[in-house]
């Protein structure tokens, strides 16, 4: 089929929505559809580079370069610069649809369904997403977000009272003939707003080649081996993490390594002398992606401790690899991690969700044969979420609302 995919962030090796832009696009092409790319010039170089060594003869980018946004907007500057390169994309999609055979109309990036995307309006058959956006981060949790509690407090009274009505979500949302879904949030989101069609599915995929290490992975004997990796950002909240390593039974052995840097990472080390951590959290700060792979296999539990996110990457990279999860019962994290793969608690006052969270690792920690069973689940369940199974699921996405009858017909 003639896909237009428009991926905004779009840069080749990088984590998040920048990877996902790519692996869209690289994936598609791979798979044997013609993907005219519209995406900005951030990835240039990697994008080019890449491009030249596989020969990717389906795939033809145009780069469109945005606008410059003042520095005035501070940390909204991404969200400016895109609604702005949106309408550049639209005066070029329009154009290309008028000279090109365009089956199917596919926004990838950004993610999010309150910015929505204008190309609907091309009149072709459209799918918007994977999306999220629908997720706030629970009330109660206000130390947990030092650093980012404003942005938090004024994004949730969006969210919750003013989306359709702001940016271009309901428009985009209504005309869509799919919606593609993150998370449970966002898909009740979608509905309200018109969406005539919705289904879930993630945001982010995985390659073949991080499965099948079970022979690899570190058998749970001594010291439970606990892990967590993400960007220190507000919502990610370290200090929920923290706190429930802190309330592990003093029986219980354990030791916790975190993995990553961002904002909270000044107080991080403060946080780990207050709770008595010293002896048992190591903080690594940042490293390279192979090195988390490593980590992954090296550790026995993954512990995803996010207050608001779509669908983490790190939980299906690290179930992937063979980890047990114990995580949030809530958003993303709900739609991903089965009960058979790792331990979901629920989100109610942070005193309790870190308890929660604590009896979570005291009773893996016990049971480690349950620990090495959960690994084997979660690698199962991360197995349905290759590229190639995504690229296939999604193509018959593209069939249906295209209108073909076969899958055969490209």
């Amino acid at each position: 089929m003639n896909i237009l995919l428009s991926a905004f962030t779009c840069v080749p090796g990088s984590a998040s929505e920048y990877g996902n832009g790519w692996n869209w696009a690289y994936e598609l092409a791979r798979s044997g559809h013609r993907v005219l790319l519209l995406t900005s010039s951030a990835g240039k170089a990697k994008i080019e580079s890449i491009a030249e060594g596989e020969a990717l003869r389906n795939l033809e980018i145009i780069y469109i370069e945005p606008p410059h946004v003042s520095k005035w907007f501070g940390q909204f500057q991404l969200i400016v610069r895109y609604f702005r390169w949106q309408t550049l994309a639209l005066k070029v999609a329009k154009k290309l649809v008028s000279q090109r055979q365009v089956d199917v109309v596919h926004h990838a990036t950004m993610g999010s369904i309150h910015v929505g995307s204008p190309l609907w309006k091309l009149g072709k058959p459209f799918l918007f997403g994977p999306v999220g956006g629908g997720q706030v981060a629970e009330r109660g949790f206000r130390r947990h977000l030092r650093g980012g509690w404003g942005v938090e407090v004024v994004r949730s009274v969006l969210v919750r009272h003013f989306t359709g009505f702001i940016f271009n979500a309901k428009s985009t949302v209504s005309n869509s003939s799919l919606v593609l879904v993150t998370n449970g949030e966002t898909q009740e989101w979608a509905r309200r707003l018109g969406a005539p069609e919705v289904e879930f599915m993630l945001d982010v995929g995985i390659s073949k080649s991080m499965l099948g290490m079970e022979s690899m992975r570190r058998r749970p004997e001594g010291p439970l081996k606990i892990l967590w990796v993400g960007r220190l950002l507000p919502r990610k909240a370290v200090l929920l993490a923290l706190e429930a390593l802190s309330r592990i039974d003093q029986s219980v052995s354990f030791t916790c390594t975190f993995i990553g840097d961002g904002k909270q990472g000044e107080y991080l080390p403060d946080w780990i002398e207050q709770l008595n951590l010293v002896d048992r959290v190591v903080w690594r700060g940042q490293v390279s992606w192979e090195e988390v792979m490593d980590a992954y296999l090296d550790h026995d539990v993954f512990l995803f401790t996010s207050l608001r996110d779509s669908c983490g990457s790190q939980l299906l990279e690290a179930m992937a690899r063979g980890a047990a999860i114990v995580t949030l019962d809530h958003q993303g994290a709900a739609k991903l991690v089965p009960a058979t793969a790792g331990v979901r608690v629920p989100v109610t006052k942070p005193t309790e969700t870190a308890d929660a969270l604590a009896r979570a690792i005291e009773g893996l920690a016990r049971e480690p044969e349950m620990v090495m069973e959960m690994g084997r689940n979660g690698m199962r369940a991360a197995a349905e979420h290759t590229w190639e199974q995504k690229v296939a699921r999604v193509t018959e996405c593209y069939l249906r609302i295209a209108g073909f009858q076969s899958t055969t017909q490209r």
